[in-house]
């Protein structure tokens, strides 16, 4: 069996993806981080939880809380003040994660043997 979303849930997707006050605060985001983080790069679509638009923007850096800090606060204006039911998180491009994971292990690894 194949799960169909109800034709109301169709209709808000895509209401939702082509709404020009959404667009307008996506665009407004990304240029507040790429003020920072040039190459930033965006992927989103409709969501169900919560219903809304999810973006994930992707950012080569370690720490994806300093590129939050530059747009959370203008987020949550245009979510409670604008009502917009747009909702973004920040990661890491994966290669660069696992890179980071694997260099950490290594630096544990070395701690471990100098401990001991």
């Amino acid at each position: 069996m194949t799960y169909t979303p109800h034709p109301a849930i169709l209709e808000l997707e895509e209401r939702l993806m082509s709404d020009q006050q959404i667009l307008a605060a996506i665009n407004e985001i990304m240029d507040i981080i790429r003020a920072h983080y040039p190459d930033a790069s965006l992927k989103y679509g409709f969501g169900d939880d919560p219903v809304g638009i999810h973006a994930t923007v992707t950012v080569d850096v370690e720490d994806t809380d300093e590129v939050m800090d530059r747009y959370l606060e203008r987020l949550a204006d245009m979510q409670i003040e604008e009502s917009l039911p747009l909702y973004i998180v920040t990661v890491a491009p994966p290669e660069r994660s696992a890179e980071w994971d694997r260099q950490r292990l290594e630096e544990a690894a070395r701690r471990d043997r100098v401990e001991a």
